[in-house]
């Protein structure tokens, strides 16, 4: 069995972070292994969550691990509580490349969305994670945090717009990149570049945002990548199950994936029902 490093945040409701990516990927078939940034009552969308911040303990995880000595075949980031993560998690994935080469980096840079940065964040962690993503093998920026890790001012990107952005990306960062929620015509836009080709996935644009949506999808392409696919059919497929989940999401609720998570452990049942 594979096992990931779950780098992120939990809420006891609202369903994102560790929420998703501990379901998720214990159902695509990984021992994952979570280090949680801050444990919080609530996601931040809600007024006035009770949060504990994990700094204080997320370098003696790490150095637990590594005193005995476990492998990572997988290290997937995602939100940060402070800026003193970073060094942490940087350490981590330091270690799990040291004692697996092969060890797979994932890194979601939370910070933005909708043209502007989280109430949580401020201007020096998009120079942060914009450091962090030089450690990554694949990044998941949506189209704000793209903007705010090349340092651009945010405008309404087109497809052709996000295309010359992710190309950017991967000769800052070297490494492919992920572009999520391009909204243009209806329809909402991923495009994938590995350096080399670059793959455009859409699918109906579905208006009842909730929160999760870009932790379900980055979890799912973290599981399919680590499972053997490449990006473009771990992205394809990771839509798919997110578009599926939101079709099934009523408008005002709470992201709905608890109910199919059995079509990650079935590839062709899954494929049968879209």
């Amino acid at each position: 069995m594979k096992r990931i490093a779950a780098v992120n945040d939990i809420s006891g409701y609202g369903k994102c972070s560790l929420s998703v990516a501990l379901p998720v990927l214990s159902c695509m078939g990984f021992e994952v292994c979570p280090l949680p940034t801050a444990v919080l009552s609530t996601h931040t969308g809600f007024s006035n969550p009770s949060i504990v911040d994990f700094t204080p303990y997320i370098d003696s995880f790490t150095e637990h691990w590594k005193q005995l000595g476990i492998v990572f075949d997988a290290v997937y980031s995602g939100y940060l509580a402070s800026l003193l993560q970073f060094d942490s998690v940087i350490r981590l994935i330091e270690y799990a490349k040291s004692i697996n080469p092969d060890c797979f980096v994932l890194i979601d840079p939370v910070m933005a969305d909708n043209g502007k940065l989280y109430s949580t964040m401020n201007i020096e962690y998009a120079q942060r994670f914009s450091e962090l993503s030089s450690f990554a093998d694949l990044i998941t920026p949506n189209i704000t945090e793209a903007h705010y890790l090349l340092g651009i001012e945010y405008t309404h990107a087109s497809v052709d717009d996000a295309v010359d952005m992710a190309q950017r990306l991967f000769d800052k960062f070297n490494c492919p990149t992920i572009i999520t929620g391009v909204v243009s015509g209806g329809s909402i836009y991923n495009i994938v570049f590995d350096g080399v080709t670059h793959k455009i996935f859409s699918a109906p644009f579905i208006s009842n945002a909730v929160s999760g949506t870009g932790d379900l999808f980055a979890s799912t392409v973290c599981g399919y990548v680590v499972s053997g696919l490449n990006i473009f059919d771990a992205s394809r497929k990771a839509a798919d199950f997110v578009y599926h989940c939101m079709i099934k999401t009523r408008t005002g609720s709470l992201l709905a994936f608890e109910q199919s998570l059995g079509l990650l452990s079935n590839s062709d049942r899954f494929i049968e029902t879209l």
